[in-house]
């Protein structure tokens, strides 16, 4: 018994020890990536020219998405404010924007491509100066001409630091810290919205019982020819069923803005957690509501924190039964006699369930009288009994 409680004891302290484990500092940790550029969330590095990342202008919003209509126009405010500690010199530029790799990352330029916008947006591009604290709105307008093909079309307002002085027309003007607010149009029509799963893949499992996937998406829409493609975020799901078959996950995904020709990567985590065994995750997803989807497909196996404390314990316990159970069938029994005497009285061992009292050796002599029992006996079978003595 003290050896069962003893196994006990240590198979507790394993199990506390393997908790302890996988839930504080044995659980892999991510590194720490830099964010993404996201036409759709902030000011996006990569509309800042690299000679000064960080130039001193917040901007307002800082990206216009729209649908418009052939032949009409859109107006639009850009608040513009100094938040570094000197003034500054700022001149409004235009330029067409594309998207590169898989990341977002998004090019500046001023070529002829069926996505320029430039030619489409009127603003003031006079230099300005900002005091510090200082703000302006900036007015611009967006005239889309009658017979645009529909599609997208992408561009970006940009602010320049200009060098003091430089407001006043100088010949020579150094390139600065820039940034901008991107603009996102889709000119109403017949636009071709395609795309497809390129990659879907398990980026954090272990024991975390919260899982962690990448799925990168295509926007496949014309880039070339006519009907152009426009930007979206994907729409759909992802759902994940266990070894019976059985849905376990099942939840909605929204993709990070695309432009056609490129891809973007995105991560997601499961809604719930999963215990333990083989896994099969679906993503799906799609260029809007109601479109064509494109499905990937993850088959991965799965171990959380509590699964495996819980495996830990019952083989724990399993050993350990098996182990005394062997340990009682291996113990000597009581030791079982030998002797003639043990034989000969085998009989009242057995009704006894030990040994009996060895007899005293019977007396033979012819004075010995029969006992109560040998009377008994013969006057049952019949035959007749021995004369008393006198």
């Amino acid at each position: 018994m003290q050896l069962q409680s003893k196994l006990t004891i240590l198979l507790l302290s394993g199990v506390l020890a393997v908790l302890t484990q996988v839930g504080g500092n044995g659980l892999p940790k991510a590194h720490a990536q830099s964010p993404t550029p996201d036409p759709g969330n902030s000011a996006n590095p990569a509309a800042q020219a690299p000679s000064d990342p960080n130039p001193g202008l917040k901007l307002a919003p800082v990206k216009y998405e729209e649908t418009v209509e052939p032949g009409q126009a859109k107006d639009g405010v850009i608040t513009v404010l100094n938040t570094s500690s000197r003034p500054l010199t700022v001149q409004p530029e235009i330029e067409n924007i594309r998207m590169t790799g898989d990341n977002g990352t998004l090019d500046f330029y001023i070529g002829d491509n069926p996505f320029r916008l430039h030619a489409f947006v009127q603003i003031d591009k006079a230099p300005f100066v900002l005091n510090v604290g200082e703000g302006r709105n900036v007015k611009f307008r967006v005239t889309i001409p009658g017979g645009t093909y529909p599609g997208g079309y992408f561009g970006s307002i940009l602010f320049k630091l200009l060098p003091s002085g430089e407001a006043q027309g100088s010949a020579q003007v150094a390139q600065g810290g820039r940034v901008g607010s991107l603009l996102i149009l889709s000119v109403a029509g017949e636009a071709d919205r395609r795309g497809s799963v390129k990659e879907a893949k398990l980026t954090q499992n272990g024991f975390s019982e919260r899982k962690a996937f990448e799925i990168n998406y295509a926007n496949t829409g014309n880039t070339d020819q006519r009907p152009l493609g426009v930007a979206f975020k994907p729409v759909g799901s992802l759902t994940i069923r266990n070894t019976f078959g059985s849905k376990v996950v099942d939840q909605r995904l929204t993709g990070e803005t695309v432009f056609p020709g490129a891809a973007r990567k995105f991560e997601t985590k499961t809604s719930k957690p999963l215990w333990f065994g083989r896994y099969q995750a679906q993503v799906s997803l799609a260029p809007g509501e109601g479109q064509k989807a494109d499905s990937k497909t993850v088959t991965f196996w799965a171990v959380s924190p509590l699964a495996l404390a819980l495996f830990v314990l019952i083989a724990g316990l399993l050993a350990a039964l098996t182990f005394e159970g062997f340990r009682r069938r291996k113990r000597p029994d009581t030791v079982r006699p030998t002797s003639s005497l043990s034989r000969h009285f085998g009989q009242s061992q057995k009704a006894t369930g030990g040994f009996s009292k060895v007899p005293s050796e019977p007396n033979h002599s012819p004075e010995a009288s029969p006992t109560k029992g040998e009377r008994s006996k013969h006057k049952d079978d019949g035959s007749p009994a021995p004369p008393k003595q006198p």
